[in-house]
C-alpha cells in the first residue's frame, strides 16, 4: 500500500530498542529501573491484548484470553450481539451489537494479581450512547460513554484496582440509535505515579487530564536495528502493526535524525530517574558512542563540510534512508533536523559521560558540539544568495534550500543550535507565521513539536497557543482518514511533557537529588499546580504562580531535594520563604533569570517569590 506522506513519527514517544518511553518524561512510563532486563515484570505503559483481533493471544500471559477470531470465545453475547467480519480493527472478526437498548457484550475473567490497571478497547459506532464498562466483583469501576465515531477509536477505563482473585467483567452496552463494533480489548498496568493537576485555567486541567489517561493506555514496541537506527513503527495503519513503515529486519523507514533524538532521550530519562543501566548498560552505552561516532561517519555524502563530521543521506527512498523527517520535496543529503538533532546528540552522550566520570569523552563530545554549533551559524546556515534567510537543507546537487521545510525548519531552535539573538528571534516568529499559515502540517502530530519549540526560548504565549491547537485538533480525523489524531501516541505524550517541561519549566537532575524549575505558564493564567511529579524515587508537588510565585513541596519520603528557582528577567528582589535573599542572575539562552537555590528536606515546603 502507499505510504501516507506527509506525516511525522520521530523516536520520543515509544520505546525504542526496549529502553524507554519518552516525551512524558517522568509523568507516566520513566520509572527507575525503566531499562527492563528479559524475564523482568513488564512497567506500566506496556500493554496486552486480551480480545485481540490479530491473534487473540494475552502478551505476558496478565489475564485470561477471549478470542473474537475464533467467534468470540470466552465471551458473553446478549441478543443482537456477535461476532462479524466486515468491520474488524485488526485481524478479521470483531464484535457487533445492532442499535437499540439493553443489548451487551461481556467477558469477565480472574484477576491473577494485585494491581491497578488501565482497561479499555478499540471501538466504532455508527450513533452515541453506547458504554464501555468495567467492574470488580459486581461493583462498577468506570465507564466511558462512546459518540458517534465510526472509525476506530481507542477508549479506556483508568485506574482501576484489584485484588488477586477478583472478577473483573469488561462490558459493551449498545447505542440506542445506532451499530457499535468492538475489537483489540486491552489491560495496561496502570502507572505507578498518578499526577494531578489543578488549575485557574479549566483548559490546561482537561487536557491534561485526557492525554493522561490516553497515554497510560498506549503499548511500547520496538527493538534495535543492526546499523543502529531505531525501529520506531508501530501500528500506524491502525490495520495491520509496523506493515507501513516495517517490511523486515533489514527493510524499515530510516531517517537521520532518529538515532540522535533517541540519544537524546536517554538521557533525559536518566536525568529524571537516577536509574543508573542509562549509563552502565552495555547495549544503551553501545549504542549512544556508535550514534556520535560511526553512525555519523558512516553517513557520507556529496557535501563538503571543510572537515566538520554532518550526517547525509543520498537517498530519497524512507526505506534506505532519507535526510529528514520531512518525507516530501527534493532527495535532501543533509537537512536542518538532522544537524541541529545531531548537535543535541553530542551534549547528551558528552552528559552522559560526565555522569560516569568520564571527563576525557565529555570533553571531547563538548567540543564536537560546540564545533558543529559554530559551522552551521557561521556557514552551514547561511545562504549567499539570500541574505539574512537560514539555510534548513541541502540537497545531493549541493542546493541550498532556505523557505519553508516543517520539520527540518523548526527542528533547528527547538534543539538549540542556533546562536541566540535577533537572527534566532526572526526565524522563531517566522517559523509560527508560516505553521499557522499555508504551511501549516496537514499530519497534527507533527505539529506536536512547535510548543516544545517555543517553550525551548521563553515564549509561553506561543507555546501554550500550539498545545491548545494540537488539543483542539485531536478528536479530530487523521489526514489518513484512518483513525483519530488523539489515537496517535505523540498527541497524548507531547501534551504531558509539555506541561511539565514547558508550562512548569521543570528540569530535573535526579542522580543530584535537584531540580531546577522557571514557570512557563502565559499571561492569563493564573496560577498551575501539579501534584505527584517524580524526580528520581521520589516526587514533588510544584505551584507557580503567574511568573512571579513558585511554591515547591518534597512529597518524598526521604532525602532532601536542592531546588533552583528561576524567574523571567532581572528582579530587584527575591524571598525564600518570606525571608529576603540576595537576587541573582544567570543567562540561558539569551534569556536573563533572576533565581535563588534551597533546600527542601523530606516533607517541607518552601516558596520563593521576585519583586521589582
Amino acid at each position: 500500500m502507499p505510504h501516507p506522506v506527509p506525516r511525522r513519527s520521530a523516536p520520543r514517544v515509544h520505546a525504542h530498542l526496549g529502553l524507554v518511553s519518552l516525551a512524558a518524561s517522568a509523568l507516566t512510563l520513566l520509572p527507575a529501573g525503566a531499562a527492563r532486563a528479559a524475564g523482568e515484570p513488564v512497567a506500566a505503559g506496556a500493554a496486552y491484548t486480551v480480545a485481540s483481533g490479530a491473534s487473540g493471544q494475552c502478551l505476558g500471559g496478565l489475564w485470561a484470553t477471549g478470542d473474537l477470531e475464533q467467534n468470540g470465545s470466552g465471551w458473553t453475547f446478549g441478543p443482537h450481539t456477535g461476532t462479524a467480519g466486515n468491520n474488524a480493527h485488526r485481524g478479521s472478526r470483531a464484535a457487533y451489537l445492532d442499535g437499540g437498548t439493553g443489548y451487551r457484550i461481556s467477558r469477565s475473567t480472574t484477576a491473577p494479581q494485585a494491581g491497578g490497571y488501565d482497561i479499555g478497547a478499540w471501538i466504532a459506532s455508527g450513533a452515541a450512547g453506547g458504554t464501555l464498562t468495567v467492574q470488580v466483583n459486581g461493583a462498577t469501576a468506570g465507564t466511558v460513554t462512546i459518540p458517534s465515531q465510526r472509525v476506530y477509536a481507542q477508549y479506556t477505563v483508568s485506574g482501576v484496582r484489584v485484588a488477586a482473585g477478583d472478577t473483573v467483567t469488561v462490558a459493551v452496552d449498545s447505542a440506542p440509535g445506532g451499530w457499535v463494533n468492538v475489537d483489540d480489548v486491552t489491560v495496561a498496568p496502570a502507572a505507578p505515579n498518578a499526577p494531578r493537576i489543578t488549575s485557574s485555567d479549566a483548559t490546561v486541567t482537561a487536557m491534561f487530564e485526557w492525554a493522561r489517561a490516553k497515554a497510560n493506555s498506549f503499548a511500547s514496541s520496538a527493538a534495535g536495528a543492526p546499523d543502529h537506527m531505531p525501529y520506531w513503527a508501530v501500528n500506524f495503519d491502525a490495520k495491520t502493526p509496523l506493515s507501513i513503515d516495517y517490511r523486515s529486519p533489514t527493510s524499515f523507514v530510516r531517517e537521520l535524525p532518529a538515532a540522535f533524538e533517541l540519544a537524546q532521550k536517554i538521557n533525559e530519562a536518566y536525568s529524571w530517574t537516577g536509574d543508573t543501566d542509562y549509563l552502565n548498560d552495555p547495549a544503551i552505552s553501545a549504542f549512544v558512542a556508535s550514534t556520535v561516532g560511526p553512525y555519523i561517519t558512516g553517513h557520507t555524502g556529496p557535501i563538503d563540510n571543510g572537515g566538520v563530521p554532518v550526517a547525509q543521506a543520498t537517498s530519497g527512498d524512507i526505506f534506505k534512508g532519507v535526510a529528514s523527517y520531512n518525507e516530501n520535496g527534493a532527495t535532501l543529503a543533509e537537512s536542518g533536523d538532522a544537524i541541529a538533532s545531531q548537535y543535541r546528540a553530542y551534549l547528551s552522550a558528552a552528559a552522559l559521560a560526565t555522569a560516569k566520570g568520564d571527563t576525557a569523552t565529555a570533553a571531547g563530545l563538548n567540543d564536537k558540539a560546540a564545533t558543529l554549533k559554530s559551522y552551521f551559524n557561521s556557514t552551514w546556515s547561511v545562504d549567499p544568495r539570500n541574505p539574512g534567510r537560514v539555510v534548513r537543507a541541502y540537497d545531493v546537487n549541493g542546493t541550498a534550500y532556505s523557505d519553508w521545510g516543517k520539520e527540518n525548519s523548526w527542528f533547528v531552535p527547538l534543539k538549540g543550535i542556533m546562536d541566540p539573538g535577533a537572527r534566532q528571534n526572526d526565524y522563531l516568529a517566522w517559523i509560527d507565521a508560516q505553521a499557522s499559515g499555508s504551511g501549516a502540517s496537514e499530519n497534527l502530530e507533527a505539529a506536536t513539536y512547535l510548543p516544545d519549540v517555543f517553550f525551548a526560548h521563553n515564549q509561553p504565549a506561543n507555546g501554550w497557543k500550539w498545545m491548545r491547537y494540537v488539543y483542539d485538533r485531536a478528536g479530530a480525523m487523521h489526514s489518513t482518514g484512518r483513525f483519530l489524531n488523539g489515537d496517535y501516541p505523540e498527541i497524548a505524550f507531547t501534551l504531558l511533557g509539555q506541561t511539565v517541561q514547558g508550562l512548569l519549566g521543570v528540569q530535573p537532575d535526579a542522580a543530584g537529588q535537584a531540580l531546577t524549575t522557571a514557570s512557563g505558564l502565559p499571561a492569563g493564567m493564573g496560577w498551575l499546580q501539579l501534584s505527584s511529579v517524580p524526580v528520581g524515587t521520589g516526587t514533588v508537588t510544584l505551584r507557580h504562580d503567574g511568573g512571579t510565585r513558585s511554591t515547591l513541596t518534597n512529597t518524598s519520603a526521604t532525602g532532601s531535594l536542592t531546588w533552583t528557582a528561576r524567574f523571567t528577567g532581572a528582579h530587584s528582589g527575591i524571598t525564600v520563604d518570606g525571608a529576603a535573599q540576595t537576587a541573582r542572575t544567570t543567562t540561558v539562552d539569551g534569556t536573563v533569570y533572576t533565581y535563588a537555590t534551597v533546600t527542601v528536606p523530606a516533607g517541607r515546603t518552601s516558596v520563593v517569590e521576585v519583586t521589582g
